[in-house]
């Protein structure tokens, strides 16, 4: 989910430079394809950027798809390129992870950035991981909970802040 989280920095940032909403946007996928490529396409990444642009081409043509399907057709283009792909954990997870989270946000009460809001998300991802962690590991942890949620909310709020800004840092005075 970093990638959101990059997507939308960079889009603010380009925007904040004065590039017209049609080029930034452009600009943008080039980026995300170029750091697409650096990362060697992971499937979590393929995922976000396939239902993200996937949304943005079901907007433009008014086609009926909603989120749950947009993202279930991202993931059987997967396997259609790549079968050995469904025994890869990392694609599983991320596609069980975005599921829960768009079925959450459906269904949620609260504002979508509370901490409130933030903590229960965070568990429930956790809750809905353990089966394929636990398969994958063969031990599970109590202090697991307490770690993930403290670390979640630490890491959005605190950490990807700086590490983006410390990046940029060593960019332009580098």
């Amino acid at each position: 989910f970093h990638l959101d989280f990059i997507r939308r920095m960079l889009r603010y940032f380009l925007l904040r430079l004065g590039l017209l909403l049609e080029i930034a946007e452009s600009l943008l996928l080039v980026i995300l394809i170029i750091y697409a490529w650096l990362v060697q396409w992971p499937a979590g990444v393929i995922r976000s950027l396939g239902t993200f642009y996937g949304r943005k081409i079901c907007h433009h043509f008014d086609w009926p798809f909603s989120l749950l399907d947009q993202l279930a057709l991202v993931g059987i283009l997967m396997l259609i390129a790549n079968p050995l792909i469904s025994q890869s954990v990392g694609f599983r997870l991320s596609f069980l992870m975005s599921a829960l989270i768009q079925f959450y946000r459906a269904n949620a009460n609260v504002h979508p950035y509370s901490f409130r809001y933030s903590s229960e998300m965070t568990l429930a991802c956790l809750l809905f991981s353990w089966p394929l962690i636990i398969y994958m590991n063969a031990e599970w942890s109590v202090f697991q909970i307490v770690v993930v949620i403290v670390f979640g909310l630490v890491f959005d709020r605190v950490f990807m802040p700086m590490m983006c800004l410390t990046t940029l840092l060593l960019y332009v005075l580098g």
